[in-house]
């Protein structure tokens, strides 16, 4: 019995590392397809037009991946914001848009948002009294 629910255990693993290899490999064929120029990037033109192919609508919608804007997908792959997408950024950004977003997947997006804006207001709060030590502001609050 415990062999049994062992080597099942290692089937269903074994199942899910097969499907995360083939879902890595499909995502780098439609990064491929989607570079055009060949020169290891996609750009937003490049990529646009290849969201324009009812089959690669298809194909990431079976990855759990929604194309329907097509700008806001391409912003959320190109990590660095350089207005370029690699390879890398290209898969990693599938496997993180894979699917629906999860609780836990929010609440760390709304953590990072509320410690930026205590940041942001601290830096201000900081500039504000460096500029009016040097005088720069008078009294009255900006």
């Amino acid at each position: 019995s415990t062999r049994i629910a062992l080597r099942d255990r290692e089937l269903i693993i074994h199942d899910a590392l097969d499907k995360r290899v083939k879902y890595k490999d499909d995502a780098m064929r439609v990064f491929q397809e989607a570079d055009k120029d060949d020169d290891g990037f996609v750009t937003l033109d490049e990529f646009e037009a290849h969201m324009q192919d009812t089959r690669v609508q298809v194909f990431l919608e079976n990855l759990e991946i929604d194309g329907t804007s097509v700008r806001r997908l391409f912003r959320l792959l190109d990590l660095n914001g350089d207005g370029k997408v690699s390879p890398e950024e290209f898969v990693t950004g599938c496997m993180c848009s894979k699917g629906f977003a999860k609780a836990i997947d929010i609440a760390a997006l709304l953590f990072e948002v509320n410690r930026m804006s205590r940041k942001m207001t601290e830096s201000m709060s900081r500039i504000e009294i460096a500029l009016r030590s040097n005088g720069v502001l008078g009294i009255e609050a900006v």
